[in-house]
């Protein structure tokens, strides 16, 4: 009878002996109980009488036998034991997982070195958490692992247009961490415990093939491992992202006729969201112009009938302009209408919109511009206006 330390019964054998008919031999049968599993571990293996492959213990038991004279055989006989490790249904499975939502816009002080917060920094939606419910099968279940050489494989998962890959896990506080990365830059933090609760954390923007709240969704694939170091059919953990969007702004450039209006910001800090949004296009005097990054990019504008002054933007929305003097009025009122189509980073057909101004020749606005420009969300406008 094999016994745990806490004198708990894990395995017997009960040896039946019956003489056989001749009177010189005996016929033995065997009966084996196993109340508990075994592990099935290799190091556990020894050169006596016990051995363990793989899936495998290999027990041998000496029998002696003693007649009625009290004599014994002249060398016991050996009783092979095999006892086979679980498999198939007596495996570990995993019955559910549960799925993570989190938003880019929810990124705030949390933002890995190099990220950009997102829109609504406040908001925790940045964490999420789920539970595995998982099977036992022949063994207990001792924890989960994420097999990180499936992530990915694809790599179709990116972050600035850098594959996301994914390390780990390191033991912190009794549970197993992974990080996410693309290049150096940490993109999420995945923990799971030996009960199968897991949390998640979203420390950067993910590439998203449509910009503006679109959702993406990439897996983590998970396997139960039991105390023999068996492990699950591989189960899936499900991670969806919404996108963030920018918030730009509507703004007026208010001037008297022959001076520079105040520098205004198209698009502050806090308004660029979670993938730095940077204005790449505006429509000047019915033409799509680039807004080349570092630097202060002008362009001369015009009414329709005369050169009204001069515009001064860079990628990163700050915005100015400068009126000429002494502006031709043909009557009290100048209309002008432009039309511009708004256009986001990675899209473009969206419906063109019409943008009036009217100017008056009395604090007349003696100039007005549309501007569309291509960002990472959504196209707003600028009007310029000067009076008189």
């Amino acid at each position: 009878m094999g016994k745990t330390a806490a004198g708990e019964t894990v395995l017997s054998y009960t040896f039946t002996a019956i003489q056989a008919a001749d009177g010189t031999g005996v016929s033995v049968t065997v009966d084996a109980r196993l109340d508990k599993p075994l592990d099935h571990i290799d190091s556990l293996s020894s050169t006596g009488f016990v051995w363990v492959d793989d899936g495998q213990i290999l027990l041998l038991l000496p029998l002696q036998v003693q007649d009625s004279d009290g004599d014994y055989l002249a060398a016991p006989v050996t009783v092979s034991s095999i006892i086979n490790d679980g498999a198939g249904s007596l495996l570990p499975s995993i019955l559910s997982t549960e799925q993570l939502d989190v938003r880019e816009a929810a990124i705030g002080n949390n933002a890995s070195a190099g990220s950009h917060a997102g829109t609504d920094p406040g908001s925790a939606d940045f964490f999420a958490s789920g539970k595995i419910v998982a099977d036992t099968g022949s063994d207990a279940i001792k924890g989960f692992e994420i097999d990180t050489s499936l992530f990915n494989a694809n790599g179709a998962l990116t972050a600035g247009g850098v594959a996301v890959t994914l390390s780990g896990p390191v033991v912190q506080g009794g549970v197993e961490v992974y990080r996410a990365y693309a290049g150096n830059r940490e993109i999420f933090v995945f923990d799971i415990d030996s009960q199968g609760n897991y949390r998640f954390w979203l420390n950067s923007a993910l590439d998203h093939d449509q910009p503006g709240r679109d959702l993406l969704s990439f897996t983590l694939p998970i396997r139960a491992v039991d105390d023999d170091n068996d492990k699950s059919a591989l189960s899936q953990i499900t991670v969806e992202v919404k996108d963030d969007t920018p918030l730009v702004l509507n703004k007026t450039l208010v001037m008297e006729e022959g001076k520079t209006s105040s520098t205004d910001q198209l698009m502050p800090d806090a308004s660029e969201g979670a993938d730095t949004a940077v204005i790449q296009q505006i429509t000047v005097n019915g033409q799509a112009q680039p807004v080349a990054a570092g630097q202060d990019n002008t362009f001369v504008v015009s009414d329709g009938t005369q050169t009204v002054g001069t515009l001064h933007i860079n990628a990163q929305g700050q915005v100015w302009f400068e009126s000429l003097p002494d502006l031709y009025h043909s009557g009290s009122n100048i209309t002008v209408v432009l039309p511009y189509q708004p256009k986001t980073a990675m899209a473009t057909g969206l419906m063109a919109t019409l943008l009036s101004a009217l100017m008056t020749n009395r604090r007349s606005l003696l100039s007005a511009m549309s501007a569309g420009w291509r960002i990472r969300g959504w196209a707003t406008r600028l009007v310029v206006s000067a009076l008189r």
